[in-house]
């Protein structure tokens, strides 16, 4: 449903997020429900079987020509399937590298974010939807937001497991005859101090004129990362990507880890040819690392200055 309400955005630009990494990154693979009848009444638990539920990557949904996987909504477009719900699991290798754990969503009309079994949070929807209840799968979203937003908000530390953790969303529309809907979701954090420190340690250095030829097969993951040490004077730095096959996003941030979440530069313009320029770079350390929109191999990252 295509409805403004700019005073009700949560959105918080997320560039100014620090040490940001990803749980669950945009554009992963989910199983979902989007039939008419209700699933059983334990499909946000934990341990919930979501074995028999379609797979599909986001962006999900309909009605934006945006999506990945596009779903259904029943046989009446006066008469929507009002509910579709969202599974996957996560992976926590060390829970003391995290420090402030957020959602990133993406969402048309509500929604309720639940984390192993409880309720994370909620947007657009009344705080008595319980969906427990199999009447649930009847409600109406309150209000709409803009489709193509994200929003990021905090939630508790306390609901995150070490090792294996599940996450489930349910999606509401605004009205049985509603045009569109939407759902992606991202998790990201802040890393714990120490852990910070641990990873700055663990970067490859990038020298002036020297290339790194990069094969990443795994996609929505990221290569090492490189640094650059740039020296007082410098009145030129240039970082590109070029040649090789599949499709790598540049990503380069000053002082800090660059992720999806955070970063100075990314062109993302598809392929692999890719370049950031900065005028007068101020001196210290550039982080740099690549992103894998498709898996891709035999990607040059230069850098000059």
């Amino acid at each position: 449903m295509r409805l403004v309400h700019l005073g009700l955005l949560l959105f918080i630009n997320w560039v100014n997020s620090i040490q940001a990494e990803e749980l669950i990154s945009p554009a992963s693979q989910w199983q979902y429900y989007d039939l008419a009848a209700s699933p059983p009444l334990d499909w946000f638990t934990k341990d919930f079987d979501s074995s028999q539920w379609q797979t599909g990557k986001a962006q999900f949904g309909y009605g934006e020509n945006d999506e990945a996987t596009v779903t259904a909504f029943g046989n009446d477009p006066e008469n929507k399937t009002l509910v579709q719900y969202f599974r996957r699991t996560f992976v926590i290798q060390n829970l003391s590298d995290i420090g402030e754990p957020k959602l990133r969503i993406l969402v048309d009309d509500g929604a309720v974010v639940y984390i192993n079994g409880i309720e994370a949070y909620r947007v657009n929807l009344t705080k008595d939807t319980d969906h427990t209840l199999r009447s649930e799968h009847q409600t109406l979203a309150t209000d709409s937001l803009i489709e193509y937003v994200w929003q990021e908000v905090p939630f508790d530390f306390s609901l995150l497991q070490q090792g294996e953790n599940s996450i489930a969303v349910a999606v509401h529309q605004l009205s049985p005859n509603s045009s569109d809907i939407s759902f992606d979701l991202a998790i990201s954090y802040t890393l714990a101090k120490e852990s910070i420190e641990n990873e700055s340690t663990q970067t490859h250095l990038l020298s002036s004129g020297e290339t790194k030829q990069l094969t990443l097969l795994e996609p929505n993951s990221y290569s090492n990362i490189y640094r650059l040490n740039i020296p007082e004077g410098i009145s030129e730095l240039t970082i590109s990507t070029s040649e090789g096959r599949g499709d790598a996003d540049l990503l380069v941030l000053f002082d800090g880890i660059p992720s999806l979440n955070k970063w100075d530069e990314r062109p993302s313009i598809g392929g692999n040819n890719e370049t950031v320029i900065f005028r007068q770079p101020q001196p210290g350390s550039y982080f740099v690392r690549l992103f894998a929109v498709r898996p891709f191999a035999d990607v040059k990252l230069t850098a000059s200055w």
